[in-house]
């Protein structure tokens, strides 16, 4: 469940408790040294807010609990009772997540364990402030090469002249594994600082083979991310290559940068021996688009071998021009290929268009037919309506399921009554998709359908029906789970929880409350769990923390 941040544990507490473990803490007592320790669990476990740490974050928890132990005594209630006051130090609640992630840092930059001081670096990175850039230059020379890198990662993500002049030492490391990430970085701070400083690795480089042609890959890879004439003009150079694989990573690198020189250079690679490097032309040639880029995509109509991309790179030239070649395209090549061309049809807005994507409607490969249900859903209005009624009947499921989704996402009257007699699908996921696509529909007139899908005998029709009559009528909703949680099957009543868990809000958790002491040990747990997120996320009051340590303990390690 996420919970909006008021000044609640979120903000207050756990700052204040990390905070004095930074400080001065000293614990002894085994009930508050557990409650610690998952309450900073918690905090290291939210995924999303820490996404590129979170492995090496999550390797902590037990490292955690040993500092903490050999921190010492600290009386627990008083650092609880100075939470949020000015004697127990101020949060800044629009920035929390930064305020947290401070706190570890200051928490583990002295460390030496190598787990650490890579969760430190990767800190830095995520709040971006060049403040850290005095601690990353002293790991810059860590003897431990990941926690390099580390640092090289972190540079590029907080940019500025002091990052730049760290990386720039870095730069004439031995190490050419170390080279490709302070490569990568130098890219993306992007300024001729940074340009300057990836020529300089590459006048360090005196064969072109091996780890050299490596750090020359990333070095275009680099420039690419850059742009400008200069690094344009680099990459000409780079054109020439003998490798396949460096002329390949030259080839992206001018379909970003874009512009007349970069299009007559890939142009001018049309008849390179690599397979790879004609891929990467195609794919430049599309994003860079226009005249020239078109006609060279349509010379590779006979490239057997780059066909199967071709729809993609002209999808994104668009217009009549491509329109002309999707036709020709229409009825060739594998299934796969043609359901590619009728999803590039689908985003180009003319009649003749639409009408060529109708015409794919009775393709033989019912992925193309899926592609076209899913077009004809995208591009809207009654025409496309129409159509999609007279596929409801397709005799492929998947077809059926995604005429059900486009209709949903068109709505009306019209797409009601279609959606009303696919309700009784033979399959179950048609049926599901009707029921979620009627929640799209919306009104009143779809209550009576969803209901009846609700309190049918399929409980997985019966959650998507729930889920989408919870969007028009939530009462109605929890009319339906309150009657069903009654039930003795096991199997139902978990499926309850679970769907009200999902559902959330505070009237759900008010149902879900009556169940906290259900004889089912999974059902419990799981409503425990959900106790325990209320209490350390949204309704936590200092006056609680008897019963939120009861709650802890009694809950297994998994529950944070």
């Amino acid at each position: 469940m996420e919970y909006s941040s008021q000044k609640n544990l979120k903000d207050i507490f756990i700052p204040s408790v990390l905070k004095e473990i930074a400080v001065n803490s000293t614990w002894t007592d085994p009930l508050k040294l557990e409650l610690h320790k998952r309450i900073i669990v918690a905090l290291i476990k939210n995924p999303g807010e820490f996404d590129e740490s979170i492995g090496y974050l999550n390797n902590l928890i037990s490292r955690f609990a040993l500092r903490i132990n050999q921190i010492g005594n600290s009386d627990y209630a008083s650092v609880l009772s100075k939470a949020g006051t000015k004697e127990g130090g101020s949060i800044v609640p629009e920035l929390p997540y930064k305020v947290y992630f401070q706190l570890i840092f200051d928490f583990l930059k002295g460390s030496t364990d190598v787990t650490e001081k890579r969760a430190a670096i990767l800190i830095c990175g995520k709040i971006g402030d060049e403040k850290f850039c005095g601690f990353l230059k002293e790991m810059a020379t860590d003897s431990d090469l990941n926690v390099r890198k580390d640092v090289a990662k972190a540079l590029g993500k907080i940019g500025g002249d002091r990052a730049l002049d760290i990386l720039i030492t870095m730069a004439i490391s031995a190490d050419f594994s170390l080279k490709y990430y302070v490569a990568e970085s130098l890219g993306k701070i992007g300024d001729d600082k940074a340009f300057d400083a990836l020529m300089m690795m590459s006048t360090s480089i005196t064969t072109a083979t091996g780890d050299d042609l490596s750090v020359m890959k990333w070095i275009a890879k680099a420039l690419g991310e850059i742009g400008g004439d200069k690094a344009l003009d680099v990459l000409i150079m780079m054109a020439s290559s003998e490798d396949g694989d460096l002329r390949a990573c030259v080839a992206e690198a001018l379909g970003k940068i874009g512009g007349d020189k970069a299009l007559n250079t890939l142009i001018g690679m049309k008849t390179d021996p690599s397979y790879l490097v004609r891929l990467k032309r195609v794919i430049g040639l599309g994003e860079i688009g226009g005249d020239k880029a078109y006609n060279a995509l349509k010379e590779m109509m006979n490239d057997e071998d780059l066909m199967p991309n071709l729809p993609e790179a002209l999808g994104k030239v668009g217009g009549e021009k491509a329109l002309r070649l999707f036709i020709q395209m229409k009825d060739s090549g594998s299934g796969s290929f043609r359901a590619h061309v009728a999803g590039e049809l689908a985003k180009i807005d003319s009649v003749r268009a639409f009408e060529v994507l109708v015409s794919m409607k009775d393709d033989e490969s019912e992925l193309v037919r899926r592609h076209v249900t899913l077009g004809l859903g995208e591009i809207g209005g009654d025409k496309a309506l129409d159509v999609l009624r007279t596929m409801k009947t397709d005799n492929e499921p998947w077809v059926r399921k995604y005429v059900a989704s486009s209709l949903g996402k068109i709505g009306g009257d019209k797409a009601f009554d279609a959606l009303l007699t696919m309700k009784n699908d033979a399959e179950r996921d048609v049926r599901e998709a009707v029921a979620k696509a009627l929640g799209e529909v919306g009104g009143d007139k779809v209550l009576d359908a969803l209901t009846a899908m609700a309190t049918g005998s399929n409980l997985s029709v019966q959650k998507h029906a729930i889920l989408a009559l919870t969007k028009i009528n939530e009462g109605k909703a929890l009319d339906i789970l309150i009657a069903m949680k009654a039930d003795s099957n096991p199997r139902v009543k978990r499926w309850v929880a679970e769907i009200l868990i999902e559902i959330g809000g505070d009237s759900v958790y008010e149902v879900l409350l009556t169940m906290k002491n259900d004889i089912d040990p999974y059902v419990e747990e799981r409503v425990r769990k959900i106790r325990l997120e209320r209490l350390l996320f949204k309704d936590f009051k200092v006056s609680d923390n008897e019963l939120l340590c009861k709650e802890l303990m009694e809950g297994p390690d998994s529950w944070l």
